[in-house]
């Protein structure tokens, strides 16, 4: 009987998914509705935007209705760089 990555339990997978860099976790999770199923959850856990306009379209694309995305979040870091170079970080953790 032959097995595929996608057929794995989703904790493994999730295990294994979670060394991989977002970039890579993006590619996966566009492979198959599986596997995209398996990998947003760790998409959206650390969430970093840089710029205020990626910060007002992730807020609202996170207050839909029904969105499973709030649940996921559980850092998000907001970077904006000021004309003076200095960078002000805040970072909002969920407890």
């Amino acid at each position: 009987m032959s097995s595929t990555f996608a057929q794995l339990a989703t904790e493994l997978a999730q295990l294994i998914l979670a060394y991989l860099d977002q970039k890579s976790l993006a590619a996966v999770a566009l492979t198959c509705q599986r596997l995209y199923s398996v990998s947003l959850p760790l998409l959206y856990e650390d969430v970093t935007l840089l710029s205020s306009r990626s910060a007002i379209a992730f807020f609202q694309s996170i207050e839909t209705e029904g969105s499973p995305r709030p649940g996921y979040v559980k850092a998000v870091r907001i970077s904006f760089r000021y004309v003076s170079a200095q960078q002000i970080s805040v970072i909002v953790s969920a407890e």
